[in-house]
């Protein structure tokens, strides 16, 4: 995870060796906007989620899921899908 680096940015990295590179910097940031989300436990595994990040999918954007409760959504140049839509109430329902 870092601040620094997003989807389709193009990096610098040094080969430490076979298995292991080093992030140098970034060569060109990319122009995907990029939306982060906080998870409750009981909704990283709900059928809530699954139908949000299905219709994610279904405008383009990418997504992951890191360390189970952070989700990122990464929506792609000249679209004008904004994820909250689908998302903010997943994040927000008690």
């Amino acid at each position: 995870m870092s601040d620094c680096t997003t989807i389709y940015d193009v990096i610098k990295a040094k080969r430490i060796d076979a298995d292991t590179i080093r992030f140098v910097r970034v060569v060109e940031k990319s122009n995907w906007r990029t939306y982060s989300y906080s998870l409750q436990q009981r909704h990283t595994d709900s059928a809530d989620l699954d139908i949000a990040l299905a219709k994610i999918g279904e405008n383009g954007a990418k997504w992951d899921q890191l360390f189970g409760g952070f989700l990122f959504v990464y929506v792609p140049p000249g679209a004008d899908y904004n994820p909250d839509t689908d998302v903010e109430p997943v994040v927000n329902r008690t």
